[in-house]
């Protein structure tokens, strides 16, 4: 997980949006969604509870989501949010992951 606090071109949604503007493209704040697989599916859960209020919906793909906030998911706002996990991996058998994420 990143460094709580830490903000590079890639760790602010906000800063994105805007260098999305300049370049002539248009961003609807209202529909921007998240999505990301392994380590990309931990950045999205910690960005997710880092801007719950910013994204429509997201998706983590087999989040490497060993250091996961659980109180921060309970957080978020409702919204939908995919979550897609195998059964034959480490973190299942072992129950971590982001299985006590259920609200």
């Amino acid at each position: 997980m990143p460094t709580p606090g830490a903000v590079n071109k890639y760790s602010n949604p906000r800063a994105a949006g805007n260098r999305s503007r300049a370049e002539g493209i248009h961003v609807d704040d209202a529909r921007t969604y998240l999505m990301g697989h392994s380590m990309g599916g931990a950045g999205t859960l910690y960005l997710t509870i880092t801007y719950p209020r910013r994204w429509a919906a997201v998706a983590a793909i087999a989040p490497a989501a060993f250091s996961v906030d659980k109180e921060g998911l309970a957080r978020i706002p409702k919204m939908p949010i995919m979550v897609v996990h195998g059964d034959m991996g480490q973190s299942s058998r072992r129950r971590s992951g982001v299985r006590g994420s259920k609200r």
